[in-house]
Order: structure tokens, then C-alpha cells, then sequence
């Protein structure tokens, strides 16, 4: 029988079971988190939301984070597949190669975990415009062309996932605004 069940969750299916496991992971129940029962009528946006507000709090977890983090994700993609919902189903498809975490953020800017949010405003500020600079220049091949707004997206998506580890009012509001309303300070906003 374990083989058999082994079997089954090699080839991503799942039992009842695993659907009230991963609606518990995602902070479903009226004693947990969210304080909402799980239910069909539940609206997708509202289980997209807490899935990510569960990958939130797996990245403020430095002793279990990537472990909450990888069953946030399984636990989304079964209810996303229980419930039938191709939006949901997209969402998990796209989101389940983007691997952007606290350590990988830091990697990407090349700073360090315990730089202030004014140095780190200053850095993104410099790597942007830098790249930015490159992007217009009309000296660039064609393949360096294509990297630079990927590259910019990356260094986004570091920068909102830093906001969030740090839950920073502040840095959502640079990276949302591409101002620093703190000290002013503009970012080019070409994307």
C-alpha cells in the first residue's frame, strides 16, 4: 500500500487528505493563521493571497524557510489542481521556476544581508541606471540587448523580495513607485 501511495504522489496526485494538509499549510482554519475554513467557496485570489503570504513568512524562517517554502508551493499546486482552476494552475506554472529567495536576492545585488535600506536604495539606483545606460547604448550586440531587461526584472524581483523578508514599507514603496520619498531619490522607470 505504501508503494502504491508513493507511486501516486510521484506522478503529482493527491488524496482528501492532502488537500485539507495543504489548505492548513497555506493558513486555512478557523485556529491558524488566515482564520477562514477552507471551502470551495473560497475565491481564487484569496488562495493565490495566502499562498503568497505563506512564501512570505518562509522567507522570515532562517532555521526552516526553504522547506516551507517548497511545501507552500506543493501545497498551492494541489489546491489549485483540486479546485480545477486554470488561473491558479498558470500562476503555479509560472511561479514554480522563479526560484528568487532572501539569499538568491542578496546574490543577485551583489550586497550584503545587513546593508541599510539607504546604501541598498543607492546600489539598486546605480545597477539600474548603469544598466539602463548599457540597454540604450547602440554599441550592444544583439544577445546583450535581449539579457538587459531580464536582467532588470531580476534585480526587481530581488528588490521586492528583500522588502518583503524585511518587511520594509519603504522599499515597497521605491520599488512600486521608483521613489525613495525618504530622501527623494528617483530610480529610471522604463519597465
Amino acid at each position: 500500500m505504501q508503494e502504491l501511495v508513493a507511486t501516486e504522489q510521484s506522478r503529482d496526485r493527491f488524496t482528501l487528505d492532502d488537500v485539507s494538509v495543504a489548505a492548513t499549510v497555506l493558513g486555512f482554519g478557523l485556529e491558524n493563521v488566515l482564520h477562514v475554513e477552507y471551502g470551495e467557496d473560497i475565491p481564487d485570489d484569496f488562495v493565490e493571497n495566502a499562498w503568497k503570504e505563506c512564501v512570505k513568512r518562509s522567507w522570515r524562517d532562517h532555521d526552516r524557510g526553504a522547506e516551507t517554502h517548497r511545501i507552500s508551493n506543493e501545497s498551492f499546486r494541489i489546491l489549485a489542481e483540486y479546485r480545477g482552476s486554470i488561473r491558479l494552475r498558470a500562476i503555479w506554472e509560472n511561479e514554480k521556476n522563479r526560484s528568487m529567495n532572501p539569499d538568491k536576492a542578496y546574490d543577485t545585488l551583489e550586497v550584503p544581508k545587513d546593508v541599510e535600506e539607504n546604501m541598498l536604495i543607492t546600489i539598486y539606483n546605480m545597477r539600474v541606471r548603469y544598466s539602463f545606460s548599457f540597454y540604450s547604448s547602440s554599441i550592444l550586440s544583439r544577445r546583450k540587448l535581449d539579457e538587459t531587461p531580464n536582467q532588470l526584472d531580476k534585480m526587481r524581483e530581488a528588490m521586492l523580495c528583500i522588502a518583503e523578508v524585511r518587511d520594509s514599507e519603504r522599499l515597497r514603496q521605491f520599488v512600486t513607485s521608483g521613489m525613495d520619498r525618504t530622501y527623494g531619490s528617483i530610480i529610471v522607470r522604463f519597465y
